[in-house]
């Protein structure tokens, strides 16, 4: 027995690109403007909004850094002399690092959040967060919510001063200005070292954090999976396990809006040198299984340290920040067209069962709509065309001769589709003899009563037999195992002629081309051992029983 071809397909989520997928002509690499960049300090963690127009980002060894320092309630560099600032703020930074720091304002731990927006004409200056989102201790973002109305910061700052190890949120106010950083708790968090990092899941349920614990390889940063709990508390993060650790250092995680793919940052073996950008995606709806880990190639991984990746929907482009310069500097390269309501189909449509090409009109509409939006003539069976985003809808291969093949797919608005979706139909020869399962037939429960959930698929039916006139179907109802045997074989005889029905009196079909029958419980296709099974075996199924097709009868 043969399935009608009634398929659904959910593609939804970013197709993240690896050198096989050929997108050589977007890769131009672009270095940030020296408003961001400078020769002379470090900038990295580049965090964008969701419409690309404003960059958050990490500078480091900055002497304009915010110099807010609170100790007990009082700010010291308000009542300290220039010279005893900088012994103060030595001090402060030779205790987190252990190590002696004589220039406190060249250190890795003088690191402050700004951010740039785009005007009219590019973007503008930068500008700096203030206090007591930027303080003298070491500040920056790692992830920002979708609606950019809340960001999570590195460490902790106490009102009466100091730091803590750890996380806070900052959350956007009604007159645009942010909130004061308040701490986050992530239960069972191990160790935070100076390059611990988080990811946001683009629905802020999920943290994929980089942080080194007793589970961790080699002593190393690994990657775990957190889920909210509240607004400001998070379970206990899971080890991401093999398929994505490993015994190097994994840092700097990105997660695609639809929680599928996965950037992060590695230093393992196999790479161009140093850090390199990796991704997997995920297999599965958990968060244990990934593909092997991927390389990104030249020009984004060089032989020297790359990460942070972040990759902007809208504008098609990565950001990332290198240190191929120097310094560590923030990158940008087009790895895909600039967001399009757009996304292309292609592929080929072919008898079943065989490799013969059908020279079919492939057509699509809005699902439910009688108004078609294109038409195209397949190639050797070979064909494309293009679907909106956002909406869902039917793509239906059709020739004469042949039943019809219909996919259903509903792309995502907030994705981005880097190739053309592969789509592949194959077609039955409407011939007497064939037969094939009509999908997505729904009854209410114990009654022969249809639902209107069935009804898609009824109208697909009747399109066929409208167009294949010569046609006569033979409608058998089948159902699962239980109860009484005489009752089955009445339900299953009497939801048969409801299909019937409906053919007749809503869709015009000529009665006499229609026959029923019902067999109850008599022709399972599996043993209805649980109720999977017996949704299997709950089933209508269309048999063609008369009619001359013309492609096996030789006329045209």
């Amino acid at each position: 027995m043969r399935n009608q071809s009634l398929l659904v397909l959910f593609l939804i989520g970013i197709a993240f690109l690896s050198p096989k997928w050929g997108f050589a002509q977007w890769w131009t690499l672009q270095k940030m403007h020296s408003i961001v960049n400078n020769p002379v300090t470090d900038e990295l963690r580049p965090i964008l909004s969701q419409d690309g127009k404003t960059m958050f980002f990490t500078k480091q060894g900055s002497p304009f850094f915010n110099r807010t320092l609170i100790e007990d309630g009082v700010d010291l560099s308000q009542t300290l002399d220039k010279t005893a600032y900088q012994q103060k703020l030595s001090e402060v930074y030779q205790s987190l690092s252990g190590e002696k720091i004589l220039q406190p304002h060249l250190s890795s731990f003088n690191q402050d959040i700004w951010f740039l927006e785009e005007g009219e004409s590019g973007f503008m200056a930068v500008n700096h967060l203030p206090a007591p989102i930027n303080n003298a201790f070491p500040n920056s973002m790692c992830a920002l919510s979708r609606d950019g109305k809340e960001a999570i910061l590195v460490n902790q700052f106490p009102e009466s001063g100091g730091i803590k190890k750890g996380f806070s949120i900052i959350q956007k106010r009604k007159d645009g200005n942010w909130s004061d950083p308040f701490p986050m708790t992530i239960k069972g968090l191990g160790k935070i070292e100076p390059d611990v990092n988080v990811a946001l899941s683009d629905d802020a349920q999920y943290l994929v954090l980089s942080f080194q614990r007793h589970d961790s390889y080699s002593q190393s940063n690994d990657l775990y999976i957190s889920k909210r709990i509240d607004e400001t508390t998070w379970d206990q993060p899971m080890h991401l396990g093999p398929a994505i650790n490993s015994p190097y250092h994994e840092t700097a995680p990105f997660l695609s809006a639809d929680g599928s793919k996965l950037f992060f940052s590695s230093n393992r073996r196999g790479g161009y040198g140093g850090s390199d950008i990796y991704y997997v995606e995920r297999i599965g709806s958990g968060w244990k299984n990934w593909t092997a880990p991927q390389v990104l190639h030249e020009p984004i991984n060089s032989r020297a340290d790359e990460s942070h990746p972040f990759f902007v929907v809208k504008t098609g482009e990565l950001f990332f920040s290198s240190k191929r310069d120097g310094s560590s500097d923030i990158f940008k390269i087009q790895i895909a067209p600039k967001e399009s309501n757009l996304v292309e189909i292609a592929g080929t449509v072919r008898e079943r069962g065989g490799k013969i090409p059908v020279k079919a009109i492939v057509v699509s509409k809005p699902a439910g709509s009688k108004f078609l939006r294109e038409v195209v003539e397949t190639q050797n069976g070979a064909f494309s065309m293009k679907i909106p985003k956002g909406k869902p809808y039917e793509i239906q291969a059709q020739k004469n001769g042949y039943l019809s093949s219909t996919h259903k797919v509903n792309f995502d608005s907030r994705h981005v589709f880097f190739n053309a979706i592969p789509m592949d139909f194959e077609m039955e020869i409407a011939e007497e003899g064939h037969s094939f399962v009509l999908n997505n037939i729904q009854f209410k429960k114990s009654t022969p009563e249809l639902l209107s959930s069935s009804h898609l698929a009824l109208n697909e039916l009747s399109e066929i037999l409208s167009k294949h006139k010569y046609l006569s179907i033979e409608i058998v109802g089948h159902t699962d195992n239980q109860g009484p045997k005489d009752e089955l074989f009445l339900l299953s005889k009497e939801r048969a002629l409801a299909i019937k029905n409906f053919l007749v009196v809503q869709k015009g079909i000529d009665a006499h081309r229609l026959k029923t029958k019902g067999v109850g419980d008599n022709e399972p296709l599996n043993l209805n051992r649980d109720e999977m099974e017996r949704s299997v075996n709950r089933r209508v199924e269309i048999k063609i029983i008369g009619g001359q097709n013309p492609l096996t009868s030789g006329s045209k």
